[in-house]
């Protein structure tokens, strides 16, 4: 069985035998479900005051392909978010 992502809107399949990049994986627009199955869409927000505390908060934490795409997508360069 193959699984499955949903990347803007559309619903994408792993490949074969490998693993899809995690800027894809956690890229903007791509969906996610919480504890309770509640699904969620990822939404970033550069140059605000919400991405500088992204980026303040993530600048301390360590260092996943995870955190780092997010934080690409967030804009951050150290504890600043810019567009």
């Amino acid at each position: 069985m193959r699984r499955r992502y949903k990347c803007g809107g559309e619903t994408k399949a792993y490949k074969e035998g490998g693993k899809v990049s995690a800027d894809k994986k956690y890229a903007n627009g791509t969906t996610y479900k919480d504890s309770e199955g509640k699904t969620h869409k990822r939404v970033a927000h550069p140059g605000t005051k919400r991405g500088d505390n992204y980026c303040a908060r993530s600048s301390g934490q360590k260092k996943t392909e995870k955190v780092i795409a997010r934080r690409k997508a967030w804009g951050c360069r150290g504890r600043k978010s810019s567009k």
